[in-house]
């Protein structure tokens, strides 16, 4: 009889053993075995990208892009937000930001974002940027391609930081001038409603943006004031409003919905994750017309 090389004999029984646990393991917790794997061949990948790739890799940027990618795989609204990110967590639970206090838009002609309207008494407004003023670079970044949100993202951070914007303005001869603006981030407070009047044939609008902060006490003293200035009928625009807070839409929902109402149902694979939402409070108003832009 043959006699097996004792490396041979050790790969067997080594193979043998790994088997055995796969199976043990997966039949005990296959979950808990298929996210162990998967980690594990994710974190392998790593490192030998940092090891064999051609380029350095930059640990936090590729790993970063990992974790973005897999939750967007999920949907639009699970984000991941670090340490040095907590300015933008924040700035959806308190509704202020640091920034420079200024509207942006995009041109699709130009692929590029514009200053749309510089608030009062704002970094935007102080340094002297005006409507039209085209963005061309941040701190040396060329922000050709890049969309609104990329370059609001690059605008905000800690207030008190500085940054040199260099952006092109439109002249009357048809061609633009090149200039250069040093920046002072401040602390930026978001208009929970940036505009409520009463239109014509009384119908009452009101422009509510955000739903961080309290916009739930804004909405109600605005939506008071319209009736009192005649308003019968009520427009509510939320376009380009970027979410919030849910007791706060709850709380809004509440002024135009009975007492003891479901507003929304939260579920989640945990129970702590599910709950009902109703309306807590008498309501404001059951009878008027109300139209929503979104």
């Amino acid at each position: 009889m043959k006699k097996m090389p004792n490396g041979r004999v050790a790969a067997v029984v080594v193979t043998v053993a790994a088997t055995v646990a796969f199976f043990s393991f997966k039949s005990g917790d296959d979950r808990n075995f298929q996210v162990a794997k998967n980690l594990d061949i994710f974190n392998a990948i790593v490192k030998e990208l940092d090891m064999f790739y051609v380029d350095t890799l930059d640990p936090n940027k590729t790993i970063r892009a990992g974790i973005d990618n897999m939750l967007y795989s999920l949907d639009p609204y699970t984000e991941y937000y670090p340490e040095e990110d907590q300015s933008e967590l924040e700035q959806m639970v308190k509704g202020s930001f640091g920034g420079i206090g200024s509207l942006i838009t995009y041109d699709t002609k130009l692929k590029r974002s514009l200053i749309a309207e510089p608030f009062e008494d704002t970094p935007a407004a102080k340094a002297g940027l005006k409507a039209g003023d085209v963005l061309m670079e941040i701190d040396g970044v060329d922000l050709a391609g890049k969309n609104n949100a990329e370059v609001s993202q690059m605008l905000r951070g800690q207030a008190g930081t500085s940054f040199k914007l260099k952006v092109e303005r439109p002249n009357a001869k048809g061609s633009r001038t090149a200039m250069e603006f040093t920046l002072v981030r401040e602390s930026i407070q978001t208009p929970a409603i940036p505009y409520a009047d009463v239109l014509d044939n009384q119908v009452g609008y009101i422009n509510l943006s955000t739903f961080s902060g309290h916009p739930s006490k804004d909405f109600k003293k605005a939506f008071l004031d319209l009736k009192k200035k005649g308003a019968t009928s009520l427009v509510i625009d939320l376009r380009n409003n970027g979410g919030g807070l849910l007791d706060e839409a709850v709380e809004i929902a509440n002024y135009f919905l009975p007492r003891g109402k479901v507003i929304v149902t939260t579920k989640g694979k945990i129970k702590q994750a599910s709950n009902t939402y109703k309306t807590l409070r008498e309501p404001l108003d059951l009878d008027i017309p109300i139209a929503v832009l979104v």
